[in-house]
């Protein structure tokens, strides 16, 4: 009679240990599937940052030729200027010359 309480103690340890062990694998099968998608996301922000560094390279280069752009548009405005201010000088002296002529 002992020896069957003694077996039936430990088979009942026995199913209970079982169950344990099973529910352990299963919260290590969920913590290897959550540890999985955390590297898919660690991955997914790298890329992130990857793409954002070379977007702010581009806007950097966009940038540089905007302001080499206005710098140009800039010089060729004064330039322009300068030269619409030497033929108005000469339009006036023709035109001086001309008053000048027709009143002779």
């Amino acid at each position: 009679m002992e020896k069957e309480v003694k077996n039936e103690i430990l088979d009942a340890i026995n199913t209970f240990a079982t169950g344990v062990d099973k529910r352990f694998d299963a919260v290590d099968k969920r913590f290897d599937i959550i540890e999985s998608r955390l590297d898919d996301l660690t991955e997914e922000v790298r890329q992130i940052k990857t793409d954002i560094k070379s977007i702010r390279e581009r806007l950097d280069e966009i940038e540089e030729k905007l302001e080499g752009s206005i710098r140009m548009s800039k010089d060729d405005s004064d330039a322009i200027s300068g030269d619409v201010i030497d033929l108005r000088r000469r339009v006036e002296f023709l035109e001086n010359q001309v008053r000048e002529m027709q009143a002779s």
